[in-house]
C-alpha cells in the first residue's frame, strides 16, 4: 500500500525528505552550476600547486592564499551557488508552490534543503581547502587542518545565509535572516 503521510511517502522505502535531498542534489549538481561548483576548487588547487612550485613551502604564503583566497573568495562564493541553488531553481519554476502543499512540514523542508547545500559545500570548499594546504605545507603543518575547519565552519554559516527564507502559504520569500543590519542569525 503506497500512500502519503506527514513524514513522506510509505510503502515505497524513500522519505519525503530523501526525495528533497535528491532533488536539491540534482539541482545543485545539473547544468552549468555545477560547472561553477567544480572550477573553483580547481582554481584554488592549480594556485596552490603553482604557488608550491615557484615559492617552495612558506607559511605566509600559506596563509595568504588560504585565508585570503579559500575562505574569503571560494567557500563564499560557493555558499552563494550552492545556497541559492537549494532554493532557487523551485522558486523560479514555480514547483514550490507544488512542494508546500505537500503533506511535509515546512521545517523539514529546508533543514533538507539545507544539509544538502552543507555536505555540497564541505565536499567542495573544505575538502579543497585541506588539499590545498597540504600542497602548499606538506604533512608538516597543521595548516590545513585548520584552513579546512574553518572551510567547513564558513560554508555552513553561508549556506545557512543563503538557504534561509521564510515563507506565507502562497508567496515564498528570501529573508535577511543572517545580515548584521537584521538582528536574526
Amino acid at each position: 500500500m503506497n500512500g502519503v503521510t506527514g513524514s513522506g511517502v510509505t510503502g515505497s522505502g524513500v522519505t519525503g525528505s530523501g526525495v528533497i535531498a535528491r532533488l536539491t542534489a540534482r539541482s545543485l549538481l545539473g547544468r552549468r552550476r555545477a560547472l561553477l561548483l567544480l572550477l573553483l576548487p580547481a582554481v584554488l588547487l592549480a594556485f596552490s600547486a603553482l604557488a608550491r612550485a615557484l615559492a617552495g613551502s612558506d607559511e605566509q604564503l600559506v596563509v595568504s592564499l588560504l585565508g585570503g583566497f579559500a575562505l574569503g573568495t571560494l567557500v563564499p562564493l560557493l555558499g552563494l551557488i550552492a545556497g541559492t541553488g537549494a532554493i532557487g531553481p523551485e522558486i523560479d519554476d514555480g514547483s514550490i508552490v507544488y512542494l508546500l502543499t505537500k503533506p511535509l512540514n515546512r521545517h523539514s523542508i529546508v533543514v533538507t534543503k539545507f544539509a544538502v547545500a552543507v555536505a555540497v559545500l564541505t565536499a567542495l570548499g573544505a575538502l579543497p581547502t585541506f588539499l590545498a594546504g597540504l600542497v602548499l605545507t606538506g604533512t608538516t603543518s597543521d595548516l590545513a587542518v585548520a584552513y579546512a575547519v574553518g572551510a567547513g565552519w564558513r560554508a555552513s554559516r553561508t549556506a545557512r545565509c543563503s538557504c534561509c527564507w521564510r515563507s506565507s502559504p502562497a508567496t515564498p520569500s528570501w529573508s535577511g535572516c543572517c545580515t548584521p543590519w537584521s538582528g536574526r542569525r
